[in-house]
Order: C-alpha cells, then structure tokens, then sequence
C-alpha cells in the first residue's frame, strides 16, 4: 500500500526530537541567544494569527521543512527559501522529516508525505480525525508509522496496510516508541497509560486511567507521563512499575538517565528520576504548553519558551540568556544545527545562535 518510511538520521526530525520523545538533541544548542536572521514565511491571511501553528524539522540533506499555516517550504540553513507548497488542509502537527528528504505532514483526517523537491508522492485518508494536538505522528525503526486519533483509536500504517492497533480512550497523542517497538500510550478514560506491541497485545497496563498528556521514555527505558485531570504525573519502569509521582501534571525531557526537566502549568523544575524535585522556576505563559517541550542539550543547557521569550537554563537552574523572540505561544522550537535553535511563529521563522 505505501512504502516504507524511516525517520531521517537528522538533528531534528520530529517533535521530542526522537521516537521516544526524549527532546534531548546530542549537539550544543545556542549559548548566547542572538537572532541570527528571520524568514518571512508563506500565508494565506491578511493579517497574521499568532494562534497559528507551526513547526521546522531538518533532513537528512542539511535542509529545513518547515510547516505554517497551510504551507510546507523548504528552507536552506541560511535562510533562502528553496520551494513552498499549499497543503491540502489545515496542519494538525509538527512535520516530520525523512530518509531522501522527503517530509510526511499530518491534516485533519490526511497523511501526506512530500519528496525533496516538494511533489506529494503520497497521500492517504484516515476514517477517523487525527490527533491535533501539534506532536509530530511517530514511525518504528522497521518504517510502521504510528498515529493517534481524537476519537482513541491508535493505527499502524505498515506497507501492506492500515491496521488499527486497539481503542485506548479518546484524544490520543502519538505514542512514545521503546527500542522493541512497543508503545508507550496515554489511554485518556480508557486503558490508561500502557505498553502495547503493533499486534495490539498489552504488554503491561497501569493505575494511572487519566493520562493524558505526552508520553517520554528515557534511555533506561523509564517512562514520565502526565495527566491534567489528576493534576499529577507519573514515573514507570520498564516492567510497568509505579517508580514515582510528581505534584504538577507535566510534559518532559530526558535530562540524563537519572534526571528529568518537567513543564507544567506556568512552571518548570528538574526533577530526579523517580520526581523529586531538584529546583524550581516559576513561567508566566500557561498558553499550549502541553506540546511545547522543554529541549536538552549536549551541554546540558535547556531551552524553553515562555510569554514571548526564549529561556535558556543551566543544569543547576541558572538562567543563562533570555531573548524577546516575540513569537507565538503556538510556535514550534528545534534543535536544527550545533550552536542553532529554530522557531516558527508569528509568521516567522527565527534562527537563534
């Protein structure tokens, strides 16, 4: 039915920067927060929206894709605009970039995917609406690409099919992927959060039925998840086993295999493996950070927007620069060269170094 796909071997490819959503990126990122250049992006409004969604991923050909309001362009490193096409619907998600440059899109009920000179070389129709969250939807290393669904269905696109892995409850995120394949799904109302295999067999479930924020698995294959309704996030092994609660419901980073960095409702903290909290930063912006995670990276600098700004920390909480970005709440950060982060936003995509 479709070829496979496998995610560009590219800084940044997706969303949490890897299959299990880790936003833990292996080069430096900026340390002095200087706007290097902007670009101007394709629109089809009057007057811009800063509600409007918006992402930049890199190829593995050293390009950018970068998706705003209804437009995908390919975007060299240094700011030239090499083409833009009109999608065929509203984004619902980051883009995701992969192997040959090609780039797969997710609209509404449609998955497109674009090749390096911006041909869509396919496209195909969901029965059910596609998460619309803005995460990025997730691909196996053996090319299935995974989506989640409004409605709490999770499929599994594979070359041969679309096969609809179970229902897990409603308004699924793209699932955390571990190194088996298995996924890590925040079952909202329904399963609860889990670990499933492709054949939909359930290799463990939890407690914890009100997940319903973005699954993260560290490298020890330990995995955070949070849930607004229980105001609280939680911390499982690899065998499923309660580790550890945290008192705010959070997105996460990877910041080492014994560390996370935790964004919540107008705060963000360094907390040990099992949530205890290492220190503390209050944030003023509460707008759509539930797919905005914070970025780590090699130097162990993270990266965060907050009410217009980007922040960048130190591992022991220390700001180390804040620049006026001003952007939109619903922008997308990457982690797109050593030294670069990119933002899109407010029309715009940022270079920040």
């Amino acid at each position: 039915m479709i070829q496979k796909m496998q995610l560009a071997q590219s800084y940044w490819p997706r969303t949490g920067c890897d299959r299990a959503n880790r936003s833990h990126v292996g080069i430096p990122g900026p340390d002095h927060g200087n706007i290097l250049f902007e670009v101007q992006l394709p629109h089809n409004q009057s007057e811009i929206d800063y509600h409007e969604r918006g992402g930049c991923v890199v190829t593995d050909t050293m390009t950018l894709r970068v998706a705003y309001d209804r437009f995908l362009s390919s975007i060299t490193l240094t700011g030239e605009i090499l083409w833009s096409v009109e999608l065929p619907d509203i984004l619902h998600a980051f883009p995701v970039a992969l192997q040959g440059g090609s780039c797969l899109v997710s609209l509404g009920n449609t998955i497109c995917v674009y090749s390096d000179s911006g041909d869509c070389v396919f496209q195909h129709d969901i029965e059910e609406q596609l998460d619309d969250s803005g995460v990025s939807p997730n691909l196996t290393d053996t090319g299935d690409l995974i989506l989640g669904c409004t409605d709490g269905l999770v499929f599994c696109l594979d070359a041969m099919e679309v096969k609809e892995v179970v229902d897990f409850g409603y308004d699924i995120l793209p699932p955390a992927i571990y190194p088996d394949n298995s996924l890590a799904i925040s079952g909202y109302h329904g399963v609860g959060f889990c670990r499933v295999r492709l054949s939909g067999q359930k290799v463990w479930t939890t407690d914890f039925k009100c997940a319903d924020l973005l699954p993260t698995i560290n490298r020890q294959n330990v995995s955070a998840v949070g849930s607004l309704d229980d105001e609280k996030s939680a911390f499982f092994s690899a065998d499923g086993d309660l580790l550890g609660t945290y008192p705010r419901a959070a997105i996460f980073a990877e910041y080492s295999s014994q560390a996370w960095i935790a964004r919540s409702h107008k705060y963000l903290a360094k907390l040990t493996a099992s949530g205890q909290e290492c220190w503390g930063y209050k944030l003023h912006d509460d707008s759509n950070w539930g797919h905005c995670q914070p970025i780590v990276d090699s130097q162990g600098r993270i990266y965060v927007v907050d009410d217009d700004k980007l922040l960048c920390f130190s591992g022991d909480g220390q700001i180390v620069f804040a620049t006026d970005i001003q952007g939109s709440y619903w922008g997308g950060l990457s982690c797109i060269f050593p030294g670069k982060l990119a933002f899109v936003g407010g029309g715009k995509l940022k270079i920040i170094g």
